[in-house]
């Protein structure tokens, strides 16, 4: 699974999300999983993503605009 972290560079809360993301796959012991941060302006702007943080889980958007709990994240990782 390919889960991508979408945020502007310097982005507190984007950074934050992506290290709880690896934690809870950590946590679960969740294979095959790949975390990614991604910064480009141009790929945020194709992926229609105007709030940040947005994640996607395999090339669809899941979270737009806010930092979920750790609970909600275990929900689309499974």
């Amino acid at each position: 699974m390919k889960i991508k972290v979408y945020g502007r560079e310097g982005c507190a809360k984007c950074t934050k999300l992506k290290e709880k993301i690896e934690k809870v796959v950590r946590k679960n012991e969740i294979k095959d999983t790949e975390v990614e941060k991604v910064n480009d302006l141009e790929e945020l702007v194709e992926k229609g993503i105007m709030s940040t943080p947005a994640v996607s889980r395999d090339g669809e958007i899941v979270i737009k605009g806010e930092v979920p709990s750790s609970d909600e994240i275990l929900e689309f990782l499974e």
